[in-house]
């Protein structure tokens, strides 16, 4: 953006997304720039028609307050409630042609651009290409705004460095039958900032198998399999191998305290609203996704895009619009973070029956029991007999049997690929490097073993029991 004199030069990476000269209303006619590049499209704003036919588009136009310069949108974009109540004309999705009545196109084009970002904040930023259509009435104050509760949330998480949560994010390909993670950089850098490991799938897809070693230990998964609103855990169940929320073997299926999401809650005319929603909105998604993460960091918090799968299936029920003119609001009037915010986990390891089993586990007999000295001492006595006879059935059918099945394990890893690690320091060191799998932060577990080998006797052979 080169600004001058009631006018703005905008230019874009993408030869099919201007460039602009936007010249003020306080002008009688276009005014002769000599240094606007060649081939400019010269246009008056404010524009007065809008149309929108691209993804992640309409959640700038409503967020800056702009819906009364909409005249046209594709009825799957309009996901907020005033959005859907505004009565714009319908204009094909990802349509590439401006509509008669129509001043210009927030088109598939854009949406590209917007989507090449990797940082939650830097695809925010395009609201001031957006907003520069309508004059930069609102793009600094309410990117500012975001900006900061964003980075206030991703410093309060920063400052935990050591045993973080892991949170995995896969979706199901039914054409290929591999698992992979759409839009991994943003993902893994929107879970980083929540304050946990992000575990991505490998960029051409990881087999169930492949799959399952990487998240096993993962303390939540998010699910981005592509799917309509009716998807529940059914569906899950039928895309993941038949895994159920009470399968043995995975940090993040618990029964009902399963941790396993997907940011589909907010249903607006049969659409889900997220997808148009998370690019203007960086603050409230990370709020979210901490939210369930860290119950109790922001106060009042409730769950807006994010649902548990392991719930029951509900959407979330959308507040109705009264008035197309009234000014966006965000939930909490978009306060997330303040100076008391603080970072404790309680997903996964971290979730209070989690911590009640550990506590259960490593208590010893209480003073208040009732048994007298001796009847403890002889119980004591029977305990330590017990740890010995223990100690050698753990050797004959553990220690020895474990060499083995660590040298079949390993021949299984590498067959089935690495899933490597990546920190933030690795991250900002430059030049690229080429993982299976990502883990960005230090994981809280150094590895994972296929769940079938988690029983010490499941892979026993014969030989292994003599």
């Amino acid at each position: 953006m080169t600004f001058g004199t009631n006018y703005v030069i905008l230019q874009t990476t993408s030869s099919s997304v201007g460039p602009y000269v936007l010249y003020s209303c306080a002008l009688s006619s276009a005014p002769t720039i000599s240094s606007a590049p060649a081939g400019a499209t010269y246009l008056q704003v404010p524009l007065n028609a809008t149309a929108i036919s691209g993804d992640g588009l309409s959640g700038f136009v409503d967020r800056l307050g702009h819906r009364k310069y909409i005249s046209h949108i594709s009825a799957q974009l309009a996901t907020s409630p005033c959005l859907a109540a505004l009565g714009a004309a319908s204009i094909s999705y990802g349509a590439t042609t401006t509509p008669s009545g129509a001043d210009f196109l927030l088109g598939p084009a854009v949406t590209a651009l917007v989507a090449a970002e990797t940082h939650p904040l830097a695809r925010a930023e395009w609201m001031y290409f957006v907003d520069a259509f309508y004059g930069l009435q609102s793009a600094p104050s309410v990117f500012a705004a975001a900006e900061a509760q964003y980075n206030c949330i991703a410093g309060k998480t920063s400052a935990r460095t050591s045993d973080l949560p892991a949170v995995a994010v896969s979706a199901f390909n039914s054409s290929s039958l591999l698992y992979y993670t759409p839009d991994s950089s943003y993902w893994s850098k929107l879970i980083v900032d929540a304050g946990a490991t992000a575990i991505v799938m490998p960029a051409a897809g990881a087999s169930f198998a492949q799959w399952a070693i990487a998240v096993a230990d993962a303390d939540a998964l998010i699910d981005l399999t592509p799917a309509d609103l009716s998807y529940s855990i059914t569906g899950w169940t039928k895309n993941y191998a038949g895994l159920v929320k009470t399968s043995s073997g995975y940090q993040f299926l618990q029964g009902d305290q399963s941790t396993l999401f997907r940011p589909d809650a907010r249903d607006v005319v049969s659409y889900d609203a997220f997808p148009q929603g998370r690019h203007a909105q960086p603050d409230l998604v990370l709020a979210d996704l901490l939210y369930r993460l860290a119950v109790g960091f922001t106060p009042y918090m409730t769950p807006y895009y994010f649902r548990n799968l392991a719930d029951e299936y509900v959407h979330a029920t959308t507040e109705k619009c009264t008035d197309t003119s009234a000014a966006f609001t965000m939930l909490l009037s978009g306060q997330y973070c303040n100076s008391s915010s603080t970072y404790t986990p309680t997903i996964g390891r971290f979730s209070s029956s989690a911590a009640a089993t550990t506590t259960a586990a490593s208590s010893s007999p209480s003073s208040s029991s009732g048994l007298t000295p001796v009847a403890a001492g002889l119980i004591t006595a029977a305990a330590a007999v017990l740890a010995v006879v223990a100690a050698v059935l753990l050797a004959l059918f553990v220690v020895i049997p474990a060499r083995r099945r660590a040298r079949a394990r390993d021949a299984t890893a590498a067959s089935a690929g690495a899933f490597a690690k990546m920190s933030d320091d690795d991250e900002g060191a430059g030049g690229t490097v080429e993982l299976d799998a990502v883990r960005l932060r230090p994981a809280p577990l150094a590895s994972v073993d296929p769940p079938a080998a988690r029983d010490p006797l499941a892979a026993a052979t014969e030989d292994d029991l003599e």
